[in-house]
């Protein structure tokens, strides 16, 4: 498996589902956080600054 691609097609695919979400909703934006491990690895968080996109409990 060429897990260089793996990696370029999820978050290609994360990219895309942001974007997407960001343009239908009109005022949600995601920020993203570029992390790396120093045993190797890492990758990108993102999250959205909108609270109403978290369940409310109460």
């Amino acid at each position: 498996m060429d897990t260089l691609a793996v990696k370029d097609y999820l978050l290609n695919l994360q990219q895309q589902l942001c974007d997407s979400i960001e343009q239908i909703d009109g005022k949600a934006h995601f920020i993203k956080d570029k992390w790396q491990r120093e045993e190797g690895g890492g990758g990108i968080s993102r999250a959205s600054k909108r609270p109403t996109y978290r369940k409310r409990r109460g």
